[in-house]
């Protein structure tokens, strides 16, 4: 824990764009406040051009850290000074913690999408092929995730060539790179067992938007998780539901990401039943 972790507030918060969305404030503050601690949970909605002076903020102190979400995971890291974890084969970071003057980067949400799929019984037995929409810091930490579990990953973006970089990165496992477009899809699908939307398409306010093309039929065996979890049921999620698939949001992932978080931050267990009550709480309490 910091020094002053237990005594004055340090500033902690999400960094990314846009921001409007996020449980995290409800569940960290639910969770430093069980802990005895001070601190309070911001949203740091800054534009690209305002990080570098941000990190220089953080290393000057005051700060415990931060998360980060769309679209800072990977643009992030020449701002640290140090990866750890899988963070560090990831190249992407979504909690920051501040130690002196220094800044160091983790990746969570690895470990939070672990956690969401070994919580599926349906996904407990033998590992089959994945499709995953999208190639962005979310999509890294969720293919490296199911190839570390034995996965096939068909990995599917908007350009082909943002899909073909992950997988060139990664370096590791049976990861096909595609063009989101129908009949790629459509196909890649048809011998899928798991399909995780790692986008942000859907996400509220955007809540009509679907990240599959119109038309697609979507296997009633198919198991559809969506990394979204505001709103609670997504039109990517309807859909599947309406074909006959099992589905599940991401709630559970954010729980678990965010908990590993606090305990970086805090060196503390986290109350992750306590964590994920708040969050519910925040999500029911709006309308979403």
């Amino acid at each position: 824990m910091p020094a002053d972790a237990a005594g004055a507030p340090l500033r902690v918060g999400l960094l990314g764009h846009p921001l409007d969305h996020s449980l995290s404030p409800a569940m960290q503050d639910a969770a430093f406040a069980a802990a005895g601690l001070p601190h309070r949970y911001e949203l740091l909605d800054v534009a690209a051009p305002d990080l570098p002076p941000l990190m220089a903020a953080m290393r000057a102190g005051g700060w415990l850290g931060c998360n980060v979400t769309v679209p800072y995971k990977t643009v992030i890291v020449p701002l640290l000074d140090e990866l750890r974890g899988d963070a560090e084969m990831l190249s992407a970071v979504n909690t920051v913690q501040v130690e002196g003057r220094r800044l160091v980067g983790y990746n969570t949400d690895a470990f939070g999408f672990a956690d969401a799929l070994a919580a599926i019984p349906e996904l407990r037995s033998a590992a089959g092929t994945a499709v995953v929409l999208g190639a962005g810091g979310a999509a890294r930490a969720v293919v490296w995730t199911l190839v570390q579990h034995g996965w096939r990953v068909q990995l599917l973006a908007r350009r082909l060539e943002q899909a073909a970089a992950l997988r060139a990165s990664l370096a590791t496992g049976t990861i096909q790179p595609g063009t989101l477009d129908a009949p790629t899809a459509e196909s890649r699908l048809a011998r899928a067992r798991l399909l995780v939307n790692c986008t942000p398409v859907g996400m509220w306010p955007q809540a009509d938007a679907d990240p599959l093309p119109a038309g697609i039929a979507l296997p009633p065996e198919l198991f559809v998780y969506d990394l979204i979890y505001r709103p609670i049921e997504t039109r990517l999620l309807a859909r599947a539901a309406a074909a006959g698939c099992r589905t599940a949001g991401g709630l559970g992932m954010l729980v678990a990401q965010g908990a590993a978080a606090f305990t970086i931050w805090t060196g503390l267990d986290a109350p992750r039943r306590l964590m994920r009550t708040a969050a519910e709480r925040a999500l029911l309490a709006g309308d979403y």
